[in-house]
């Protein structure tokens, strides 16, 4: 592999034969002749290089690829640090829109959360978790509890369980209901918009005002419905609040600020207090302080119609709440300690945070070179971006939780995850 800024040899000998002698060449330009030589797959691979010694946490480690016929999957996966590479946290993809519509929370699919459980040595089975309103799976009349044995006539096994998660074609599932009753039917999946607001109420208990809120992923696009929800939950008088991330796997750093300056004390919000902390390689963070950037990530002010002023918040959260859901978490306790109360159980343990790299889309993601000049040359490779660890984060107080490997619950519960029969409907 080679760098931007470096001269291959090669290049040089060949372009002496071909160049007037008084013409020197830029490493610039000298970089876009070898990328003009390489083959589509050594283009991907030499963005990969490229991007990753750029902004990898990592980046040190990340080695040159030095075998040509080696897979980009391949090579981006070797490349990673040891404990990414063990949580699959970075991951690269050559189905780039994909990516967008899943980040912008308007994917296709079938609209359900699985969970996939282990029945018996070679055969698995699928429990819905939830359904999304007006999905496939909601008008095919799939609900929380079912249970999901065959795709098709073969009976749901490593091989084939993908298809319930990553499928573009119509699906015939069989099913069991929590009666015991057997269905069938076919699932297509679309392009939908899947509002993570799913359940937002407020309860009446001895007296109490309680709002509920079951939220399935931190996606920017719809923090409209988080303030719509907590407007709802101020006009209904609520005084305590119970977040339900038990599902939620994280998203977006900027929606968890968000939806936490709807729950905090409004002095905390006001103050534009420090919910989390960035730490970048060591070559980003000199950027960040050289040009004067923040690398906090701080709540708002500007949401107060919707602020709810808690003293007391309980979240429940599970070994599926990662990442943004548990930046939540371990952001607010730096503030309000003990008031910040995890039922549940001890969290997947993500405390890193990831951006979207692209070649040189700056309307994609971060990009590697500059557009105007290399569009033209990598236009092949358009498709391919990477989602790598950029930093870990703390709390205020500059505290990760990377030595636990998740949070620990205050108030732990025995999972009956693994149990869907003893599941009742979201929000009782």
């Amino acid at each position: 592999m080679i760098r931007m800024n470096i001269l291959l040899a090669i290049l040089l000998i060949a372009c002496t034969t071909s160049c007037k002698k008084d013409k020197k060449l830029s490493p610039e330009e000298e970089f876009l002749i070898a990328l003009e030589n390489m083959s589509e797959q050594n283009k991907v691979k030499q963005f990969i290089f490229d991007g990753m010694s750029l902004y990898y946490r990592w980046n040190k480690d990340f080695p040159a690829s030095s075998n040509p016929i080696e897979q980009p999957y391949k090579y981006f996966m070797r490349g990673l640090n040891e404990n990414d590479r063990k949580h699959e946290w970075s991951f690269i993809t050559n189905d780039v829109q994909k990516l967008m519509d899943f980040f912008s929370g308007e994917q296709k699919d079938f609209g359900y959360s699985v969970d996939i459980l282990q029945k018996s040595n070679d055969e698995l089975v699928a429990a819905v978790q939830y359904v999304f309103p007006g999905s496939p799976a909601a008008q095919a009349g799939l609900k929380r509890g079912d249970i999901i044995h065959k795709i098709g006539s073969e009976k749901l096994n490593k091989e084939n369980k993908y298809k319930l998660l990553f499928q573009d074609q119509p699906l015939r599932i069989s099913y069991t209901r929590k009666n015991g009753a057997m269905r069938e039917t076919e699932l297509t999946p679309v392009k939908m918009p899947h509002n993570p607001v799913l359940c937002d109420t407020v309860f009446e208990v001895e007296g109490k005002k309680i709002a509920y809120l079951f939220y399935t992923g931190y996606i920017n696009n719809f923090n409209s419905e988080l303030l719509k929800a907590f407007k709802k939950f101020k006009a209904g008088n609520a005084t305590e609040l119970i977040l339900d991330i038990r599902y939620n796997s994280g998203g977006s750093i900027a929606s968890a600020a968000y939806l936490v300056s709807l729950m905090v004390p409004a002095k905390l919000a006001d103050k534009k207090t420090v919910l989390a902390r960035l730490d970048y390689n060591t070559e980003i963070n000199q950027l960040f302080d050289i040009r004067k950037w923040e690398r906090e990530t701080r709540l708002t002010d500007t949401l107060m119609a919707g602020n709810l002023n808690l003293d007391k918040i309980h979240v429940i959260a599970t070994r599926d709440s990662y990442s943004a859901s548990e930046l939540t978490i371990h952001g607010l306790k730096a503030h309000m300690n003990e008031n910040i109360v995890h039922i549940g159980e001890k969290t997947g343990g993500k405390y890193t945070a990831s951006w979207t790299i692209h070649p040189y889309d700056d309307n994609i993601g971060i990009p590697v070179y500059d557009k105007r000049k290399f569009e033209r040359v990598l236009s092949c490779i358009k498709n391919w971006a990477m989602q790598p660890i950029v930093a870990i984060y703390t709390d205020a107080n500059n505290k990760d939780f990377s030595k636990d490997d998740g949070l620990l619950p205050n108030i732990p519960v025995n999972s009956r995850e693994d149990d869907p029969n003893s599941w009742v409907p979201i929000g009782d």
